[in-house]
């Protein structure tokens, strides 16, 4: 079942959860018989993964059943939650709890446990939940998905604050980038209707070959076309002196193609950055740079 396909039928349908029946489960019987242990050991990460799986199947059958939550059914429900993750991962290493809590930013301050200047909504439970199954349950070893997730995310910082101008320089190299001590490589394109820039990248880690991509605009490059200039109301002499300074500063811009060719390392073929799909690329994002 789609998360919201209830709501889309009627949200008179829906009837408010019991408040017995709209709690984190386990949040504080299981974990309060649970021991700490020394390190993250396999079967503390698969009690995260029980725990997780756990919650999801929950939620997933309240809403099935049309029962939505209170708002003080919703913020207890979001405390029980990260208090139990929080128990789950103490003995974790930084960088699981790092992508355990990063699905919280901006919906609820999971470091303090407590909410932000936002209304929470149900939607964003789900949204937690689903990205905590990506993470933990999408049947990849989880340290090898934290880790490639940690170099995905140092790669969006360095995008972001890399300027157009230097980009070629500092980003284009035929060898790449080293991050995390992983080789990583990079492309730059400008979209066909000069709208954008998008930036890929991929690298392999383990037995897996990544590739990503972002939205890219730097607010030195003018972007847009004809079009734009039709909208400003140019004469026909302004729009083509406007496409020729264009044209110059698209000369003045070429950044050297370093896409793979032919095979890759691993035997996974030629890389296909134009497609990147959900567990080998994220959702593609955006990055701007502007004046600071």
């Amino acid at each position: 079942m789609e998360f919201g396909s209830a709501r889309a039928a009627g949200e008179d349908t829906f009837r408010p959860a019991d408040d017995c029946e709209f709690r984190a489960p386990g949040a504080e019987e299981e974990l309060a018989a649970e021991q700490p242990e020394k390190g993250h050991q396999p079967r503390a990460l698969q009690r995260l993964q029980d725990y997780t799986r756990q919650a999801a199947a929950q939620v997933k059958g309240l809403l099935a059943s049309n029962s939505l939550p209170t708002d003080l059914q919703l913020h207890r429900y979001m405390r029980e939650l990260v208090r139990a993750l929080a128990s789950l991962t103490n003995s974790a290493p930084e960088s699981l709890c790092r992508e355990v809590a990063r699905p919280f930013e901006g919906l609820w301050n999971f470091w303090d446990n407590s909410p932000i200047a936002l209304a929470l909504k149900v939607d964003h439970l789900v949204y937690i939940l689903r990205e905590l199954e990506a993470l933990l349950l999408a049947g990849r070893e989880v340290m090898g998905e934290v880790a490639v997730r940690e170099i995905n995310h140092d790669v969006r910082r360095l995008l972001a604050r890399t300027p157009l101008q230097r980009v070629a320089q500092e980003l284009l190299h035929p060898d790449g980038q080293l991050i995390r001590g992983v080789q990583v490589h990079f492309a730059l394109d400008l979209a066909p209707d000069r709208s954008h820039h998008r930036f890929s990248w991929w690298f392999s880690y383990g037995d897996r070959d990544v590739c990503e991509s972002v939205l890219y605009w730097d607010e030195h490059f003018r972007y847009g076309g004809d079009s734009d200039s039709e909208s400003l109301g140019m004469s026909d002499e302004e729009s083509a002196a406007s496409d020729e300074e264009m044209n110059t500063k698209d000369t003045e811009t070429q950044f050297p193609n370093t896409r793979p060719k032919g095979s890759r390392s691993k035997g996974k073929g030629k890389s296909n950055c134009n497609a990147p799909q959900r567990g080998q690329a994220s959702n593609q994002t955006t990055v701007s740079r502007q004046k600071a």
